[in-house]
């Protein structure tokens, strides 16, 4: 286990555990994680500090050749076509759908996401 994630959890109560989670991952603040209990946000955070340390150690090799399609949740609306534009020679469309990152797979924003797939699959924009 990474000693800096480590470091401060589990070495206190419940609630002063979620506060280091908390102040160590500040984005558990959004209301997706509300309720989640203290090992359930610890559990987040390893995944999420584990994703972190295996993107910073990816280096591509080549650029991705065929277009893409970005469907960015409330939450997620920082990624953009400078982030993009690294790994993508093609063109990339960008649509916004209302919520956070998991709202996009529950009602009312899996309908949205559904319709906005059907219509670029009918356009051909994909």
């Amino acid at each position: 286990p990474d000693q800096a994630l480590e470091s401060g959890i589990g070495q206190a109560p419940a609630g002063g555990e979620i506060q280091v989670l908390l102040e160590r991952f500040p984005v558990l603040r959004q209301p997706a994680y509300a309720g989640l209990s203290a090992e359930e946000l610890r559990g987040l955070a390893g995944r999420m500090h584990a994703f972190a340390a295996a993107r910073s150690r990816y280096t591509p090799h080549t650029k991705l050749g065929t277009p893409v399609v970005c469907v960015c949740a409330g939450d997620g609306r920082f990624i953009r076509h400078r982030l993009w534009s690294r790994h993508v020679k093609g063109h990339v469309q960008f649509f916004d759908i209302e919520g956070d990152h998991f709202s996009l797979l529950r009602p009312p924003g899996v309908e949205e996401l559904a319709a906005l797939l059907e219509r670029l699959q009918k356009n051909q924009n994909i």
